[in-house]
């Protein structure tokens, strides 16, 4: 038996739902044990319960919002079948993985890997030359110029909150001795060897970057290789094929990312414009977004939640009160006039918290 982790460091791996997948391909195996596969099984499983990171939905969305544009990209979004190995070699002592993203552990296909099948279906397809130096590119080892298109990787898209990026698979090998060459001839006395993998499955979104003739041809190159041809490892086993699925669905779904991504961007935008307002514009602007939060679930019966919003108001403008200047304060007071405060949150003021919220505006004006 190999320890290949310090017994510190397990206790860290044990929690790995929110761990990084490519790390625990590569580092999560504690010890090694010839022919012994428990703790490789179960690593296996515990990285197929991975979830995804909230950071890796945000660049998704940043990465379909910003190749929504028709002149410049094309895209698609097409469905593995069954099953796709790629990188079965990158688990290192685990003896299994999958081509990992280094920042969000969530599996890709690389825009190198997804160029070089669809040439060479192209080139056993018989396309012409020209058409192949346009589309792929000459040697760059021989100075020949590049091809008039960029291949992107392709991310994993989930569809539901519910998807998983990893499949825990079972392949089977029937003949080890004849296979490692320690045999001559298959010997049918031989028990089958059953050899836990991971895999990867579900949508991938597909970009292709260039000239919006050259691209959609590309695309339609691209739908037919993985679809008659597949990609990564065992697609003589039927693994690693593709289809596109033309549903309300997935374009719903892209769709959703997008607007997730334009409303991300509205909001950094508004972030960055109120970080320029002046002192009295931002405090204006910070009581009347609590009040409008607060409205969302806002009720009269949740008195100590209501109680303390209204103090915090008020300390605020009792600091504006002492900090500003005479006309910051008018304006921060005609800014959070009584109307405007009570339209923010209706039902909130009222009673003694409406008393005390006008008298902290006419004390801002200096009325008092």
């Amino acid at each position: 038996m190999t320890t290949l982790m310090r017994p510190a460091l397990r206790a860290i791996t044990r929690n790995t739902r929110d761990a990084h997948a490519g790390l625990l391909q590569q580092r999560g195996l504690p010890i090694w044990e010839k022919n012994e596969k428990n703790e490789k099984n179960k690593l296996i499983e515990r990285i197929t319960h991975t979830t995804v990171p909230n950071h890796y939905h945000l660049a998704l969305a940043r990465w379909i919002g910003l190749t929504r544009n028709n002149n410049r990209f094309t895209s698609t979004v097409l469905h593995c079948e069954n099953r796709l190995y790629i990188g079965l070699a990158t688990g290192n002592t685990l003896e299994t993985g999958v081509h990992t993203h280094h920042s969000y552990g969530v599996p890709y296909l690389a825009g190198s890997s997804i160029k070089g099948a669809v040439r060479y279906y192209a080139e056993q397809n018989g396309l012409a030359p020209a058409y192949l130096d346009e589309l792929f590119g000459g040697d760059s080892e021989t100075g020949e110029p590049s091809g008039a298109l960029v291949w992107h990787d392709a991310w994993w898209l989930p569809l539901n909150e519910r998807d998983r990026p990893y499949i825990s698979e079972i392949i089977t090998v029937h003949h080890q001795e004849y296979y490692n060459g320690k045999s001559p001839q298959v010997d049918g006395s031989e028990s089958p060897i059953p050899n836990q993998q991971i895999a990867t499955g579900g949508a991938y979104y597909f970009v292709i970057e260039g000239a919006p003739d050259w691209a959609r041809y590309a695309l339609g190159l691209l739908n037919a290789t993985l679809e008659h041809q597949g990609l990564g490892s065992k697609t003589a086993s039927g693994y690693g094929y593709f289809r596109r699925d033309d549903n309300a669905a997935c374009d719903k779904r892209i769709n959703d990312i997008h607007n997730l991504w334009i409303k991300n961007q509205k909001a950094a935008n508004e972030t960055v414009r109120v970080a320029t307002l002046p002192a009295h514009e931002r405090l204006a602007h910070a009581i009347l977004s609590r009040l409008g939060e607060h409205a969302k679930t806002y009720s009269d019966r949740n008195q100590e939640k209501n109680l303390q919003l209204h103090r915090i108001i008020l300390e605020e403008l009792q600091q504006a009160t002492n900090n500003l200047d005479p006309a910051a304060r008018t304006q921060l007071a005609d800014a959070l006039a009584f109307p405007t405060l009570n339209t923010a949150c209706k039902g909130f003021y009222s009673g003694k918290k409406e008393k005390e919220i006008k008298a902290a505006l006419r004390q801002l004006r200096g009325e008092a």
